[in-house]
């Protein structure tokens, strides 16, 4: 039951100590730490300067471009299509200055291929168009390319040449002028105006690549639109050097509106050469339509198909009355015939039509007749006139027979002719609304094609006439600017970087000590991790001189920190106390050094000072420090030798500077200190000092070391625990605890001893008090 209180309360104390920050202990922590500080701060500021110092200026050079877009969206009033109009025309734009191929361009048009620079001890600077030499190339290989080139002035006419190649440094001297022959490739170097009075520095060149000059420009050209609206862009080239920036972004302008103008005459040319093979193409087409209508008016003799188309409407209408008169002829004939073949006698046909040399024959075959029936009755038909005439009428009606059918074949024929001749024009009347749509078709093409054809031509007209006036649309709004200051190092952020780290480390540094310190380092502190148990007071550090020993010093420094602050625990003391003599007090600590015996003597003394009767007694067998304190070197006989016998309390006392302190030392230290306490001696030892003196203080051994001060403790009025502030460990309140709980020491008071810094404000007055008084 008592070990878990023991752990409640420990694991109480430690809570509280991680849910709650101490200010007072994080300004002490501060305080102490304000060398380290002060040496992280120089250290970021430092960092900084260098870092300005070290690092090479870098410059921005900036130019403003306006793209005069053309577009029949704004006449219609189509905001919206024009606005995506411009931002795919500027895209496209930026897209062409960001592209390599225009790269090449502005490496063409200027002096960065070969870059010249004078070597310093930290930085290089470049000597752009300021270069004491210059390089004219030829190069067989790419062994020189993007490779450092030392050169070396020696006189006014030679210099020496120096490269690295596998790692090893060549070097050769060349007269100023020469063709020189290195690694297979040409070089000639010839100085300039600017060589006079620099020979002792150091230069070099490098031959830069074309894939180093693409990386240049990508990396250090921005091209960005600035305003959609007004169809501006903003063109950046950073550089070391400022001149070399606002020059390459004049360059790049300059190439762009050149490139612009070309593009705008190739572009007019590409559409006059597409219109001239457009109108070559619909000459043909036009020549084919003409073609055709030349044909079709020879081959239906006309052009005009709704006259035909009528034409031959009457053509079948006569073709039907002409068939129709003919059938009916026809019948009219094959009716003669049958009455013919029928009758041997006159034929009556009168009521036919029929030709005139039918009519004759018919004419002449009824005569005939009529003559061989005056003849039949008059002669026989042995006679030769009856047989004369017989073969006269046959052949008469033989051949009116066979005119009769000639006729008829003839009628037959003819029909069939003209029949014929209907089927032909129905096919054609057939045909004819199908040419008619084929020649009106072709007729709507060509005047198509005509029109199409007079367009082009005036489009082409126009083109023309623009590209002989080609004007460009890019107007330069803001040319290349020479930067003054460089947009980086930034003086003003790297500094406050510098600052801002510093005092960032800093925070770090103090929290992690804060974190760390295991240490009691204030009396809030002391307070909370002890759970509100009593605290006499805290006793500033003694910073007058170093001592090597305990010594009672309240006698000289009366009006010191440390004397008021003793002072304030005795009257914290008598309040304890209820207003009872407290007679027995017992000094401890949880280990040595943390000033129990400073606090025994100085307390004692302090207590004399107030005319009482005051003994200190060392108990502290195993480290005896009392008689030390009192600069008295021998320690023959005290507490040891009286709990043995062999010395008295008055041969074993003894006096100090101040006629009511006594003090008592340890004696030797004897094998066995906790037996001699427990054989009934040392409480007749207490009784005795009780009988002489008003106050009795016992200096323990620690108590978190040694069970001795727990058996002297038990003896005292009033247990005073020791802690020495920057020294004893939160652990130690575990001790203390323990001491409380498991030996039921509930009336335990609290002292912090060596506190830096006092606070008049908390358990006492005069903490302020200058010590040298």
């Amino acid at each position: 039951m008592e070990n878990k209180s023991l752990n409640d309360i420990s694991q109480h104390s430690e809570f509280d100590e991680f849910q709650s920050i101490d200010f007072e202990k994080l300004y002490t922590i501060f305080k102490k730490s304000l060398i380290w500080i002060t040496l992280i701060f120089v250290t970021t500021i430092s960092v900084a300067y260098f870092t300005i110092r070290w690092t090479k200026p870098l410059f921005k050079s900036e130019s403003v471009l306006k793209l005069d877009f053309k577009s029949e969206a704004s006449a219609l009033g189509i905001s919206n299509v024009l606005e995506n109009q411009n931002l795919n025309h500027i895209s496209g734009e930026i897209e062409i200055l960001s592209s390599r191929l225009f790269f090449k361009k502005a490496i063409d048009a200027s002096d960065i291929a070969v870059s010249y620079n004078s070597r310093g001890n930290i930085l290089n600077d470049e000597r752009y168009k300021h270069s004491p030499f210059i390089v004219n190339y030829k190069l067989s290989d790419e062994r020189l390319l993007d490779k450092e080139i030392d050169v070396n002035f020696i006189s006014e006419t030679k210099y020496k040449l120096g490269y690295h190649i596998n790692g090893n440094k060549i070097e050769n001297v060349y007269n100023l002028g020469d063709t020189i022959l290195v690694e297979g490739s040409e070089l000639v170097i010839n100085k300039t105006k600017y060589l006079e009075g620099q020979n002792e520095e150091n230069y070099f060149f490098v031959i830069k690549s074309l894939d180093a000059l693409y990386q240049y420009f990508e990396n250090n050209l921005e091209v960005h639109p600035l305003n959609f609206q007004a169809n501006t862009i903003k063109i950046n080239l950073k550089d070391h050097n400022r001149y070399k920036a606002r020059e390459l972004v004049d360059i790049i302008n300059s190439i762009y509106l050149i490139y612009s103008q070309e593009q705008k005459t190739i572009e007019n040319n590409s559409k006059i050469n597409w219109l001239n093979e457009e109108l070559g193409n619909i000459e043909k087409r036009l020549e084919e339509y003409e073609d055709y209508f030349e044909k079709f008016t020879i081959t239906n003799r006309t052009n005009n198909l709704d006259r035909v188309l009528l034409e031959t409407i009457e053509a079948m209408h006569e073709l039907d009355s002409q068939r129709l008169n003919l059938q009916l002829r026809l019948v009219s004939m094959k009716d003669v015939k049958k009455k013919f073949d029928e009758t041997d006698g006159v034929l009556s046909i009168s009521s036919y039509q029929l030709t005139a040399v039918l009519q004759v024959d018919v004419k002449k075959y009824n005569e005939l007749v009529l003559d061989f029936e005056r003849i039949k009755q008059g002669y026989s038909e042995s006679t030769f006139t009856y047989k004369r005439k017989l073969n006269q009428l046959q052949s008469t009606k033989s051949l009116l027979s066979e005119n009769i059918n000639d006729r008829i074949n003839y009628l037959e024929g003819e029909i069939e002719v003209l029949l014929k001749r209907k089927i032909r024009l129905e096919n054609s009347f057939n045909k004819i609304p199908a040419k008619d749509r084929a020649f009106k078709k072709a007729q709507l093409y060509y005047s198509l094609y005509e029109e199409h054809y007079l367009a082009i031509m005036q489009a082409r007209t126009n083109f023309e006439v623009a590209k002989a006036g080609t004007k460009n649309d890019i107007i330069i709004l803001s040319s290349a600017t020479l930067p003054v200051h460089p947009i980086s190092p930034d003086k003003f952020i790297i500094y406050g970087i510098g600052f801002v780290a510093g005092f960032v480390i800093c925070l770090i540094f103090i929290g992690i000590r804060y974190l760390l310190s295991n240490s009691i380092t204030s009396l809030s502190e002391l307070e909370r991790l002890t759970n509100g148990m009593t605290i006499l007071g805290a006793i500033p550090k003694y910073s007058n001189e170093k001592l090597k020993e305990t010594r009672l010093i309240v006698t000289k420094s009366s009006r010191s920190s440390i004397s008021e602050a003793l002072r304030s625990i005795r009257t914290n003391l008598e309040f304890l106390g209820g207003g009872k003599n407290n007679k027995i007090i017992t000094v401890t600590s949880t280990v040595s050094s943390e000033g129990k015996t400073f606090v025994s003597v100085n307390l004692g003394g302090i207590l004399s000072l107030s005319k009482r009767k005051v003994v200190i007694v060392d108990m502290d067998m195993r480290k005896p420090r009392i008689h030390k304190a009192f600069q008295n070197p021998e320690n023959t006989k005290g507490v040891s030798t009286i709990l043995i016998g062999k010395h008295t309390i008055e041969e074993s006392i003894c006096e100090s500077e101040i006629d009511t302190l006594n003090y008592l030392p340890a004696g030797p230290t004897p094998p066995n200190p906790s037996e001699l306490l427990l054989n009934g001696e040392f409480d007749k030892l207490i009784v005795e000092l009780s009988k002489k003196y008003d106050h009795i203080i016992l200096d323990t051994p620690p108590s978190g070391i040694v069970t001795d001060a727990i058996l002297v403790m038990k003896k005292a009025d009033i247990p005073i625990y020791v802690f020495r502030a920057d020294f004893s460990k939160k652990q130690f309140v575990k001790t203390l605890h323990r001491l409380k709980v498991v030996n039921k020491f509930n009336n335990i008071a609290l002292v912090l001893n060596g506190l830096q810094s006092m606070n008049n404000k908390k358990y006492g007055y005069g903490y302020y008090l200058d010590e040298n008084k």
